[in-house]
């Protein structure tokens, strides 16, 4: 990869002319990487403020490319670079709305078609009209019909009166009723009283379902993940711990690629002997910053975060037992130390954390800080 120092005389044009060659060949991270050391030569450079826009937009990030090219419109009015602007900003509104919309050729559809179009849909609104007129018609009609005249029904009256027969007399309806249940059984939901009648129960009350308590909060929360985030999530997720334990519960990270600065968050399993825990989780963190920036270049410095499962009288909660700020430049110079707590700690790590349950390890290579203390970088 390129490299470009502030100061260094190299022709801008033939900068230029490698982050093409990277783009068509695909490398848009080292190609983003070595634009952002040209602008840091050549900050007021319109070129370079497009051209990061055309990495951007290589790797379908749209809404970080129509900013770029924004920058770059700023310093340099052309026509090609607001078309850029307008491109990029119409296929992030596209990705949002889960597809590419309507382009100007479908707006421009012959007309001939279009009056086709409104033709068939006024005719099936015609029909659907006149079906439902014609529903109302018969359904009004049908209630207004005379009912029929029943024959003469004879009627049975008082005592002391004899049967007569009445001429053109409309019964009264015969009320039906359901069949009586069978002794002994009784209604779903009801009880029987003493007189006789059936009177319903209020169900019993069902318990409301209960959170799994083992759950904790920090299983509970969701975040946005990045392209950049899930690159140093599957580097880290990769480890082990030294006997082919592989990393478990949850490997979170954020990363700002303009800073260049990552957070990645790491928890120790309850596999880990106490007996070398201090010196596994400062190891182990040294293995995760040194993934992370290798992982993405735009990663300058990182802060591990290892953590860890407690118990306590509101339950399970995700403690964080250490925690450790390193640079690029610390981390890949000191690889020969990688076995090395104490030189890990004094010249690796810029800053270090430590929990009430956690003390650092033993001196082993250099100064070790203290509980809430930081160490001093030579």
């Amino acid at each position: 990869m390129a490299v470009f120092e502030p100061g260094d005389d190299r022709d801008l044009e033939a900068g230029l002319a490698e982050l093409n060659d990277m783009i068509v060949a695909g490398r848009y991270s080292q190609a983003q990487a070595a634009c952002h050391q040209l602008l840091h030569v050549h900050p007021t450079s319109a070129a370079l403020h497009e051209k990061m826009g055309d990495i951007l937009y290589a790797r379908e990030l749209w809404d970080d490319a129509a900013e770029w090219y924004e920058l770059a419109r700023q310093l340099d009015i052309r026509l090609e670079i607001e078309e850029k602007i307008a491109d990029a900003q119409r296929r992030a509104r596209d990705a949002r709305l889960g597809g590419p919309q309507e382009d100007e050729e479908g707006r421009d559809q012959p007309r001939s078609r279009r009056a086709t179009l409104l033709a068939l849909l006024g005719v099936a609104a015609a029909v659907t009209t006149l079906m439902a007129a014609l529903l109302i018609v018969g359904w009004m009609r049908s209630r207004t019909q005379p009912q029929p005249e029943l024959p003469g029904t004879v009627v049975t009256t008082a005592p002391g009166v004899g049967a007569r027969s009445l001429s053109g007399a409309t019964p009264p309806r015969s009320i039906r009723s359901s069949p009586a249940a069978p002794q002994g059984s009784r209604p779903p939901g009801a009880q029987e009283v003493p007189s006789q009648h059936w009177t319903a129960t209020t169900p019993a009350p069902r318990a409301a379902s209960r959170r799994d308590p083992r759950q904790t909060r920090i299983q509970q929360l969701t975040e946005p993940v990045t392209d950049h985030d899930r690159l140093v999530i599957t580097a880290v997720s990769s480890l082990t711990w030294g006997d082919d334990r592989p990393l478990t519960g949850r490997v979170s990270a954020m990363v700002d690629e303009y800073q260049g600065y990552a957070v990645v968050r790491v928890a120790i399993p309850p596999s880990v002997s106490s007996a070398v825990l201090k010196e596994s989780v400062v190891k182990m963190a040294y293995r995760v910053a040194l993934a992370a920036v290798r992982a993405d270049e735009s990663i300058n410095a990182v802060t591990v975060q290892m953590v860890r499962a407690v118990e306590s009288s509101s339950g399970t909660v995700m403690e964080i037992m250490w925690r450790g700020n390193a640079s690029r430049r610390n981390l890949e110079s000191h690889l020969q130390y990688a076995d090395d707590p104490g030189t890990l700690l004094t010249q690796v790590f810029a800053t270090v954390r430590w929990s009430a349950g956690l003390t650092p390890p033993p001196e082993t290579g250099g100064t070790t800080p203290g509980p809430g203390e930081s160490p001093t970088t030579p």
